[in-house]
């Protein structure tokens, strides 16, 4: 059975649009999980940005995707969260954004009775895709901006290509 990571519907451009999960293939697929209230993560997205922008400029193709899963706690925030993001997103009201914080286990501490289990890492966090879907990478960005650049630098995106032929678990 193929896994299905990303429901049709799911993913938006910061336009707006759905965008078709078949933009992720060939390309190294990180979710971003971030708090825009939170001031690690808005110390952090700076850089983020320009090595997004970089990678991806340099050469004929973009090279990395990254995907916001809103750790915020309400519209109002996520949205001027999100604004400031030049990639790719899940609406904060997907049901698919707390799937995904309960399975890779990244969410506010508040929110831990809710899902079950602690954090296994706090935000902002980079969770790259392996090409079977599954987590490749867990980029533990949180410990303030130096370190969060060193767990980015890490990011093995020519190795970890995103494919649409995943097995089922």
């Amino acid at each position: 059975m193929d896994l299905i990571l990303f429901p049709e519907g799911s993913l938006k451009n910061i336009n707006n649009t759905v965008v078709n999960e078949k933009h992720l293939v060939g390309k190294s697929v990180a979710l971003f999980f971030s708090n825009g209230s939170d001031p690690k993560c808005r110390a952090f997205l700076p850089f983020l940005q320009q090595y997004y922008k970089t990678i991806n400029e340099a050469g004929s193709s973009q090279k990395i995707e990254i995907i916001f899963v809103s750790v915020d706690t309400d519209r109002a925030s996520f949205e001027d969260h999100k604004k400031h993001m030049p990639w790719l997103y899940i609406d904060v009201a997907d049901p698919l954004t707390d799937i995904l914080k309960k399975h890779f286990r990244v969410m506010n501490a508040y929110e831990v009775p809710f899902y079950g289990s602690g954090p296994r890492s706090d935000v902002p966090c980079l969770v790259v895709i392996g090409s079977d879907g599954r987590e490749a990478q867990l980029l533990h960005v949180c410990s303030g901006r130096e370190e969060g650049e060193k767990g980015v630098l890490r990011w093995d995106f020519r190795n970890n290509i995103y494919s649409l032929n995943k097995k089922g678990l």
